[in-house]
């Protein structure tokens, strides 16, 4: 038994279907970051790695007040590193703190990054 456009339940069904496809495919649209905002984020970046990178993480500890989220991650190289975020302390960037951290006997800040 074949389906008619004429049964009834039949027409709203495909209405339903075509429409979940068309919104289902439709692009999203994501809010551009305004030049002040990615200038701000530039900036916190810039300053915070003149800041820290090279310094003792137990140094940054003593700033930030805590000792954040860390996470180890693999390496190349053979020395182990950690990736530490301390969460948004900058309103102006929007900066999620991340720093990558070279472990060992005193740990060593790598780098930042304003995520």
């Amino acid at each position: 038994m074949t389906r008619s456009l004429q049964q009834p339940g039949f027409r709203p069904a495909v209405l339903m279907l075509a429409t979940a496809l068309v919104v289902a495919c439709a692009p999203v649209t994501l809010p551009e970051a305004s030049d002040h905002h990615a200038s701000a984020r530039q900036l916190r970046q810039q300053q915070m790695r003149e800041r820290w990178s090279g310094c003792l993480y137990v140094e940054l500890v003593e700033e930030m007040g805590y000792s954040g989220e860390s996470m180890t991650t693999p390496s190349i190289s053979g020395m182990t590193h950690s990736a530490v975020t301390f969460g948004v302390n900058d309103s102006t960037s929007g900066c999620l703190d991340s720093f990558v951290i070279i472990n060992g006997d005193e740990p060593l800040i790598d780098t930042y990054h304003c995520r």
